[in-house]
């Protein structure tokens, strides 16, 4: 049950990240050069810190520390 507590983590903050970069990418459609590159940088960082998670999330599934 732990496991599937941890696969749901994981798919959990694929879907967060997936919309944000489409959240973004329909935000940015319309916005101005401006504001163009702080949301392409937030959406770098948040799909980074999402893999980092599930990665991190994803190691403890096989290698426990136990």
């Amino acid at each position: 049950m732990g496991e599937n507590a941890l696969m749901t983590k994981i798919v959990i903050s694929v879907v967060i990240a997936f919309a944000f970069l489409v959240w973004v990418l329909l935000t940015d459609y319309e916005a101005t050069r401006t504001t163009q590159l702080p949301l392409m940088l937030m959406t770098v960082v948040a799909i980074g810190v999402a893999l980092f998670n599930g990665a991190l999330i994803y190691n403890r599934i096989n290698k426990p520390n136990k």
